[in-house]
């Protein structure tokens, strides 16, 4: 076999390799996307359109933690006091 044939294949295997261990990375960390929308059921965990969160400070909070790489966020109103423990808002912006 031709040494520049090899060295493809090798690229190949190691690009395979390599978008694989990003997959799985991916995977393990719960996809690192939450979801926000007003009109979601109270109590949402945010990790779907489902079960999304309400309020917009939850979602942030959420991604403080560093897992989180994207916010989703439906169309609504979202107001910077309000959060699912705070529902009407605690006057602070």
């Amino acid at each position: 076999m031709p040494r520049h044939h090899l060295l493809r294949t090798r690229a190949v295997c190691a690009y395979t390799v390599l978008i694989g261990l990003f997959l799985i990375s991916s995977a393990a960390h719960g996809g690192g996307v939450r979801f926000v929308d007003d009109d979601a059921s109270p109590g949402g965990d945010g990790t779907s359109w489902n079960t999304a969160y309400r309020f917009l400070q939850d979602a942030l909070a959420d991604a403080s933690g560093g897992d989180v790489s994207d916010i989703r966020v439906a169309q609504g109103v979202y107001k910077p006091d309000r959060d699912e423990a705070n529902s009407q808002g605690h006057g602070r912006p």
